[in-house]
């Protein structure tokens, strides 16, 4: 934290209490999905991407999982999937588990 918010927060808490700190929820932009689809996509990755069309390389990428996305839902992701799949309750690692 920089000495300039830690002053922001001590002059918040001063003038407002603890109300005038406590958390605003998370920050960014909310999921692009509803609620209920948000449970959808780990049942389309769990078969792989062989089921979707991709034939090489068995493992989901960022850019696979951001077009089926798109695909199923009809929504469009960067590559960069973070926010996403924390919000599904995924991982960033979507290789398959080694034999």
């Amino acid at each position: 934290m920089s000495l300039k918010s830690a002053y922001q927060w001590h002059q918040a808490w001063t003038a407002g209490g603890v109300a005038a700190v406590a958390s605003q929820g998370a920050s960014g932009r909310r999921c692009k999905l509803s609620a209920r689809c948000q449970e959808k996509p780990a049942g389309y990755l769990d078969p792989g991407p062989a089921v979707h069309g991709w034939d090489e390389e068995q493992v989901w990428t960022g850019a696979r999982v951001a077009t089926l996305t798109g695909r199923k839902f009809y929504v469009s992701y960067s590559v960069s999937l973070d926010g996403f799949l924390a919000g599904t309750g995924l991982s960033p690692d979507l290789s398959p588990p080694s034999p």
